[in-house]
């Protein structure tokens, strides 16, 4: 399937998640809820992080930095052959920590079911990057289900009805300022998990260098003539303190001073989980228009 076909599939996939989790909830008592993984099951752990605060931590790596049994580990793997994956749910299983294992096969699967731990298989066959929409409202509605968050449809539904915008439109007529461009990635600190996957996806798709980080600029001062290769993209939340909106502007004006061309992108929506997403949703329509030009 090429990839745009996954893009445009976006809002099925979360309605499938939705569909496939049913009513699976976990009924030990939790203290502590933990997302490990790799790649996009990592980035699934942070966004659940950002959206969530201080009721999720999302751990990569491969060393487990605590757990017991009223942990709930949730192993978010859609190849099950991560590395990091399979190391971390082995540290899990040795802490006694409640496990439920999201993948679609591999060892992590064999795993699972060797040991007889809980796991919810997502349908195979998608690109590893596409599966982002399972891994993150698989856990969601766990969660949901087991009452360690409140009820979260009303928020879905409002995403999918904002998915249905013709994002990609915008992100056609983006594509022109990147062309033969190194990209930066600035963001608000609660858009940084989406700063994240933007990299991902120009790397994977477009297979171009970028990269993502919270504003620091002293680094590239020493770039001189080669910062003319450098493109910027500034993601805004809208709503962000003034704090937040002082550094930006900071941000903004440093890549001025320094001759690198930049494009500020502001998130204007309402809820945390639209706006989270819809900005995915952007960011991955851009990548592929993008990696369109350099096959061309």
């Amino acid at each position: 399937m090429a990839y745009d076909e996954h893009i445009r599939k976006f809002p099925d996939y979360i309605k499938d998640a939705v569909k496939r989790t049913g009513g699976f909830q976990v009924n030990e008592e939790i203290n502590t809820v933990l997302v490990v993984g790799a790649g996009t099951g990592l980035l699934a752990g942070e966004l659940l992080e950002t959206y969530l605060g201080d009721k999720i931590t999302a751990v990569g790596g491969f060393e487990m930095p605590f757990g017991d049994c009223k942990t709930l580990v949730f192993v978010a793997s859609y190849t099950g052959d991560d590395p990091e994956a399979i190391a971390l749910y082995r540290a899990a299983v040795k802490r006694g920590c409640r496990i439920v294992g999201l993948t679609s096969g591999g060892e992590l699967k064999t795993s699972l079911e060797r040991n007889a731990k809980e796991r919810i298989i997502l349908p195979a066959g998608l690109a590893e990057n596409a599966s982002l929409p399972y891994l993150f409202f698989t856990i969601l509605k766990v969660l949901e289900n087991s009452g360690i968050i409140s009820p979260q449809q009303d928020y879905i539904n409002a995403l999918i009805h904002d998915l249905a915008t013709p994002y990609e439109k915008t992100a056609e007529q983006f594509v022109s300022n990147l062309i033969g461009k190194i990209i930066l990635i600035y963001s608000s600190a609660k858009l940084h998990p989406v700063a994240r996957r933007w990299k991902m996806q120009f790397n994977v798709l477009a297979r171009i260098p970028s990269f993502a980080s919270v504003p620091e600029l002293s680094e590239l001062s020493g770039f001189g003539n080669m910062l003319a290769g450098f493109h910027a993209i500034i993601l805004k939340d809208a709503l962000a303190g003034q704090d937040q909106e002082r550094k930006m502007e900071t941000v903004k004006q440093g890549f001025r001073q320094l001759g690198v061309s930049s494009t500020e992108i502001v998130v204007r929506k309402s809820d945390d989980l639209t706006k989270l997403f819809s900005a995915i949703y952007m960011g991955d329509w851009i990548a592929y228009f993008l990696s369109q030009k350099y096959t061309k």
